[in-house]
């Protein structure tokens, strides 16, 4: 049996509401989720549950659990020992490592791994001046914040997105509040797009999720 086929399976005789209970737009959300996978009858149904709890929705948002660049896979683990930080693997045991410390006090709780130019972008905490842009190269001293955008606390860019060799996002640049922004891989080239909402934040973003399917 194929991976779609099992998928097309499970949702034909289980009702779509007793496993996610939220329409149609998480049905197209999991079955492109479960493309590589190979699994059958039951052991589908358990894949299925797994992803759309741990993958899928993050406070209402899909963010991917890995990131790929130059061949290198990227993601966020917790060791035990430094919390929750950058890592990065090759597939091999020895090619499996932290790439840096962010927070040595705590978790630097990377987010919104996304390439840009050959380099990883994401927003992380290194314990002093709170949640800022950061990127990587894959190494310790290629690893940095590119930015502090609001040195009196944190700008939590988020929604991180590539175009061309532009990289845009959501952040709160204090005064202007939650707006859009973008950068261009350096300090000097982080600036404020527009204040699109001069009276509160625009929380600007693409529509997903519940807003997305009910058209607000």
């Amino acid at each position: 049996m194929s991976a779609m086929h099992g998928v097309q399976s499970v949702f034909k005789s289980i009702p779509l509401t007793r496993i996610f209970g939220r329409g149609v737009v998480t049905l197209f959300l999991i079955t492109f989720a479960l493309g590589p996978l190979y699994a059958q009858g039951n052991a589908m149904l358990d894949s299925v549950v797994f992803i759309e709890r741990e993958i899928i929705y993050v406070d209402r948002e899909y963010i991917p659990p890995f990131t790929e660049m130059n061949g290198i896979l990227y993601f966020t683990s917790d060791d035990g020992t430094n919390g929750k930080e950058l890592w990065i693997s090759d597939g091999t045991k020895m090619g499996t490592r932290m790439v840096l410390d962010i927070n040595p006090w705590g978790s630097s709780n990377p987010r919104y791994l996304t390439v840009m130019d050959g380099n990883l972008y994401f927003q992380a905490n290194d314990g002093l001046l709170g949640t800022e842009l950061w990127r990587s190269d894959g190494t310790g001293p290629g690893t940095f914040m590119v930015s502090d955008i609001y040195p009196a606390s944190s700008s939590n860019p988020s929604h991180l997105f590539a175009v061309g060799d532009m990289l845009y996002f959501q952040a709160d640049g204090g005064m202007s509040g939650i707006e859009l922004w973008r950068n261009d891989g350096t300090s000097a080239g982080t600036n404020l797009v527009r204040d699109i909402n001069p009276y509160r934040s625009a929380f600007p973003q693409a529509p997903h999720g519940r807003d997305w399917e009910a058209g607000r």
